[in-house]
């Protein structure tokens, strides 16, 4: 996932995108772009990706409406419309504010409804929070990716931290034998469900983990060759055994492996094999293009990596402001020195090249 600031209105975000895309073309169907910046740019980025999702910032969409009304009341019930994870919760809202003004109550209908799933965290589905920062909005990515990413908006600082982290990453795999001899969190669980756990990323383990050590009983109710009916708590909650679904909300909403696809899992089974069903929740599915590279091939990759950079920057040297190049030329050269420092055989720096 990967977030477009504001500032991106005065640069040139076509140039920006296109590059973004030739750079990283290989990225899943499951990319998500969060937008923090006029309706009419999701368009923009839809056109480029049209495999992805594109979903709005919660603040900008309450600044736009801010703009238009000020009445507090409106505000408040507005905000809660934008925080809300419950559609129940969000259609009450929705009643209050047609009884407070039915002016405002119109144009949120009207402009804001119809997009719903961009910007409502209630039907949003795969994004679990949406923020200003992308620190806020990138949930399942590794930590370290994660961490890169905290203070940069702009859709050019992530490509530099992405830039710089895939350095980093090369070094570090170089020291390592292996991807596996990366230290992982521990739970205090069998070893069966241990090794599930630590297939996951931080974020999704965590997540699974606390959900599965929650107190509740889970009891088994009926078993098919199709599905299995699981009673917890007094609530049933329905597993589909052919897809590795399960009607509760941390599978539905969140689409995250919950205690009752792990439960019938491992007593039972189920047709898919594991209870993740999306990559993007698998640490391996992260990393996997570094992970599986051959060792006497990294110190060539990387020289390729920084040829191909080198090339989409001679490119956006042609297209954009002299100011965005020469700033991006600056920090890649930086990320380069430092490298060199440590004994990488690495191509010129760029400065040479332009």
């Amino acid at each position: 996932m990967f977030s477009l600031h504001s500032t991106e209105q005065t640069e040139d975000l076509c140039v920006l995108l296109k590059h973004f895309r030739e750079i990283f073309k290989d990225v899943s169907s499951t990319l998500t772009v969060a937008v923090h910046c006029p309706v009419s740019k999701p368009e923009l980025v839809q056109e480029f990706f049209p495999t992805s999702r594109v979903v709005l910032s919660s603040s900008y969409v309450r600044k736009v409406f801010k703009r238009k009304f000020k009445s507090p009341v409106a505000n408040k019930i507005f905000a809660g419309l934008t925080s809300t994870l419950c559609p129940n919760k969000f259609k009450s809202d929705l009643q209050n504010m047609k009884k407070l003004d039915s002016k405002v109550y119109d144009y949120v209908i009207q402009h804001w409804i119809p997009i719903k799933e961009m910007w409502v965290p209630a039907f949003l589905q795969n994004v679990v929070t949406l923020g200003t920062k992308v620190n806020g909005v990138v949930k399942c990515v590794h930590p370290h990716i994660r961490e890169a990413l905290k203070e940069n908006d702009s859709l050019k600082d992530c490509l530099m931290a992405l830039h710089k982290e895939v350095r980093k990453y090369c070094n570090l795999l170089e020291n390592e034998t292996s991807f596996r001899l990366l230290k992982h969190k521990r739970f205090n669980v069998d070893e069966e469900l241990h090794e599930f756990l630590n297939q996951l990323t931080d974020y999704a383990s965590d997540k699974t983990y606390n959900d599965i050590v929650r107190e509740s009983d889970i009891t088994i109710e009926q078993v098919e060759d199709d599905c299995v009916l699981c009673s917890d708590d007094g609530n049933s909650y329905r597993v589909d055994r052919n897809n590795g679904v399960c009607s509760c909300s941390l599978n539905s909403v969140e689409l995250l492996p919950c205690r009752h696809l792990v439960k019938v899992h491992f007593s039972i089974g189920l047709h898919t094999g594991t209870p993740c069903r999306y990559p993007r929740w698998l640490r391996s599915h992260n990393l996997q293009p570094l992970s599986t590279a051959p060792t006497r091939d990294k110190r060539i990759d990387v020289n390729s990596a920084m040829a191909m950079v080198i090339r989409k920057l001679k490119m956006l040297q042609d297209q954009c402001s002299p100011t965005v190049v020469f700033e991006t030329v600056n920090r890649i050269n930086a990320i380069i020195e430092k490298s060199t420092t440590e004994n990488l055989c690495i191509s010129p720096t760029l400065s040479d090249s332009f």
